[in-house]
């Protein structure tokens, strides 16, 4: 059943609609139809120079200099983030435990009293030395042979070492310091 074809609906609804005219015409009568007039509040003497000047202060140079960068400012919205903390230095390079040296061996001969001696040249300075001698640091001569000598470090050395030295063939060796 539709809700328009019954008559009852159709009777209430416009006995509503009356309702509803009528009230607004007493309405319209009891009030009147415009407000009364309320005073105006006068804006004259408030307003001193309606000249743009603010504006040629804010364009003014001066002006920017004179506020504050958000750090100094007490603003609850910029959190000052603090500078990273410096580098911490850098650490100390080891000690060295060798060093460098240039050998040239270059020949040996046997003295009157039978001792072998050799020519070896460290660093460029020649001298002569015998077995059980000590050449540098704690790098000492153990033997001599016409083809090559050998070298040899001490107890104290920080590390042990045996160089081979060929006759006139100059070569660079690290040779461990001492403790």
């Amino acid at each position: 059943m539709n809700l328009f074809n019954d008559n009852r609906f159709v009777h209430t609804f416009f006995l509503f609609i009356w309702i509803m005219i009528l009230m607004v015409l007493i309405f319209q009568t009891l009030f009147p139809k415009s407000l009364p007039e309320l005073p105006v509040p006068s804006l004259k003497g408030k307003i001193k120079n309606p000249s743009p000047e603010g504006l040629k202060e804010l364009f003014n140079e001066n002006y920017y200099s004179s506020i504050a960068p958000a750090i100094l400012s007490n603003n609850p919205f910029y959190y000052p983030v603090p500078p990273p903390p410096p580098e911490p230095p850098a650490p100390e390079p080891p000690p060295p435990v060798s060093k460098q040296y240039k050998l040239h061996y270059k020949g040996f001969f046997t003295s009157t009293h039978g001792d072998k001696l050799i020519y070896l040249s460290v660093d460029d300075v020649s001298g002569l030395k015998s077995v059980g001698n000590l050449i540098i640091e704690d790098l000492y001569l153990i033997a001599i042979t016409p083809t090559h000598i050998t070298l040899k470090t001490g107890e104290n050395s920080l590390s042990e070492l045996n160089i081979d030295v060929l006759f006139d063939q100059p070569i660079t060796a690290d040779i461990p310091l001492k403790k």
